[in-house]
């Protein structure tokens, strides 16, 4: 064989070998962020930020092509279902943009679901004033540290155990 072709393969295999391990946590789905503030948010921007937050915690990220729903609470819909089935996605996190009681501050709400669709976390992030369309984006990172630790959670109580070289099975 010549010895291009073996380096070509070394070179094509690397950026995988790199993927896997940049990615160590799973991967997680977002859907689309809704907007149920009444205050102009640059959700694009918002979706962007939360996507880049989520691979600095060396979660895969993906973009799932479904909504979430503007509800009472953040519930799975058979849309969001059928994206993570599609996608083969470990969680899928739905989000919105919410204004707090005051309506004078922007809140970023989610919740991440498990792939059997199991509920895992709810939590709610004081965004900033709404003021401006881009006063949710502080949120983004505070949101992707606590789907960091929810899925870092559930990764260590899905382990099996590996036997000791002395154990026998």
């Amino acid at each position: 064989m010549p010895k291009w072709v073996g380096m070509a393969i070394l070179l094509l295999g690397a950026p995988l070998c790199m993927s896997q391990i940049m990615t160590s946590g799973g991967k997680v789905c977002v859907a689309r962020i809704a907007n149920s503030s009444g205050k102009p948010v640059a959700m694009a921007r918002l979706q962007d930020e939360l996507m880049a937050q989520l691979q600095k915690r060396k979660l895969e990220a993906a973009a799932a092509p479904t909504m979430t729903l503007l509800a009472n609470r953040l519930a799975l819909s058979q849309s969001n279902r059928e994206a993570m089935h599609a996608l083969q996605c470990d969680f899928l996190m739905l989000s919105q943009v919410e204004t707090a009681h005051s309506g004078e501050q922007l809140n970023l709400e989610f919740a991440l679901f498990a792939s059997d669709s199991h509920f895992l976390r709810r939590a709610v992030i004081p965004a900033g004033p709404a003021d401006s369309p881009e006063a949710a984006l502080p949120a983004a990172g505070p949101v992707a540290e606590e789907v960091a630790r929810t899925v870092s959670r559930k990764k260590k109580k899905t382990r099996v155990s590996q036997p000791a070289s002395g154990d026998r099975i």
